[in-house]
């Protein structure tokens, strides 16, 4: 397992790390990465931004996430709900793939919209009460990244860093965690212009390895967590 998906599935076994933890409760606040506590992608609300064929959205639903899978490619959408419905049967929650262009607020909203609706009728199946209002529901708790900044169109950059905001401030309301894993490549030779983007948008970063324990075997995968300060 390589890529964000060992990342994810990794990430899994620090629910008794406080500095995992600290991810989950305090970079959002602005405070220290290493906080108190613990941190469980059970019932966590999740969102992919090019998903491809939402190899990582699926192992997010298997550690007990609710996960909203996008990309803003059609047919890939129609790829990862055919991929995730084949290989997510026994999970919790369903995972929901929606096309998602980038930089645009409401075509985000109706994706959100549309993981509570899932998420009403699988507890509905289950007869189970809906525990959380709607307005609790458009909450995100962690936002993947997989191998989605190549190429050199640093407008594409800005139409991500876009919607990274709206996920991480409106929608998460300041507790937003964003997991980004990337394969060096030739292509990605404008990495730089990308990061200055987030800075811009007053992101802040660091190495994974610095916030949880975790192996990628891989020695071209690098992994950062992202947050916006409140």
């Amino acid at each position: 397992m390589e890529g964000m998906d060992a990342v994810v599935a990794s990430s899994a076994a620090c629910n008794s790390d406080a500095r995992a933890a600290g991810v989950a409760d305090g970079v959002g606040g602005g405070k220290e990465m290493r906080g108190r506590g613990q941190w469980s992608w059970t019932d966590a609300v999740v969102v992919e931004l090019g998903c491809g064929l939402a190899v990582c959205s699926i192992v997010a639903s298997m550690l007990g996430a609710k996960v909203l899978a996008t990309d803003g490619d059609s047919d890939l959408v129609r790829l990862a709900k055919k991929n995730a419905a084949a290989n997510t049967r026994a999970c919790r929650h369903p995972v929901v793939a929606h096309t998602l262009p980038w930089g645009e607020a409401g075509p985000l909203a109706v994706a959100l919209g549309r993981l509570q609706q899932e998420e009403t009728r699988a507890q509905a199946r289950l007869h189970e009460p809906n525990r959380q209002g709607h307005e609790q529901a458009q909450h995100v708790d962690v936002v993947l990244l997989s191998d989605v900044v190549y190429g050199s169109n640093p407008g594409v950059w800005e139409r991500l860093v876009a919607t990274l905001t709206v996920l991480c401030s409106d929608c998460g309301r300041g507790g937003t965690v964003v997991l980004q894993c990337e394969t060096r490549r030739i292509e990605g030779v404008l990495y730089d212009q990308y990061w200055a983007v987030l800075a811009r948008a007053g992101f802040q970063w660091a190495p994974l390895h610095d916030v949880i324990d975790c192996h990628i075997p891989d020695a071209e995968v690098h992994a950062w967590v992202i947050w916006l300060p409140a």
